[in-house]
């Protein structure tokens, strides 16, 4: 996996300016940035197959709409056990405040359980975020069958085969959103910096480097069926 070739590849199609602000224009809003996730779908693809990445054209707007909806619906359900276990931790935790500032009662056997359903909820939340990207991996390469993103004693296999560029791309991406943090709490210019860089670091740079990250074990999977077969 060429780290440095991920990084750079929006910058080398003479489009690239164009196809950038078509982008950004398009990831500010809700669902209108389900283009973008399609978009990005088609780069990903790109890196799971091992192809030189590029910035694709900005064309076929119904498949590009649909996919990326696609993607919404799976990163949803991937989340949505998470967010409703941080939920209801929440939840306690607010119940618990409320009662104290309506009847100065402060119901503290609440506290612990609330914590502890939004540590549980953090932790599957990171479980969701290491596994989506092989999940989105698997339903490409199963010719996008909606389920198979959803097949965990698959997606686990696989990862552990592709773990060295895995591991990478993770630690690659918490570097990076740590650094885009930091430059978009910046004073006055902070927000520019925000919506400058969201489109590249969310689409562009995140599917082509996981992209290219989860090739290695589907490469693994063919040589053992070509194996298999021969014999």
């Amino acid at each position: 996996m060429d780290v440095k070739e991920i990084f750079m590849y929006p910058t080398k199609d003479k489009e690239w300016p164009v196809k950038m602000i078509i982008g950004i224009a398009l990831s500010i809003l809700p669902i209108v940035n389900f283009f973008c996730a399609g978009y990005a779908y088609r780069i990903f693809k790109a890196g799971l197959v091992r192809e030189p990445l590029e910035m694709p054209q900005w064309d076929d707007w119904g498949d590009l709409f649909i996919q990326g909806l696609i993607i919404f619906v799976l990163r949803f359900l991937y989340f949505l056990i998470p967010l409703a276990v941080m939920g209801s931790g929440a939840v306690f935790l607010v119940i618990a405040f409320v009662l104290k500032d309506r009847t100065g009662y402060f119901p503290e056997g609440m506290i612990l359980p609330g914590a502890v359903l939004i540590g549980v909820g953090l932790i599957l939340a990171i479980v969701a975020s290491v596994l989506f990207p092989m999940a989105l991996a698997t339903y490409a390469k199963s010719g996008e069958r909606f389920g198979a993103a959803f097949r965990i004693w698959e997606i686990v296999p696989k990862i552990i085969q592709a773990l060295d560029d895995y591991f990478i791309a993770i630690v690659l991406m918490i570097c990076v959103f740590f650094a885009y943090f930091i430059l978009s709490v910046i004073p006055y210019i902070g927000i520019l910096f925000a919506l400058l860089l969201s489109f590249y670091l969310k689409y562009l740079f995140y599917y082509g480097l996981f992209g290219s990250a989860c090739a290695g074990a589907f490469e693994e999977s063919a040589a053992a069926e070509t194996q298999t077969g021969a014999k």
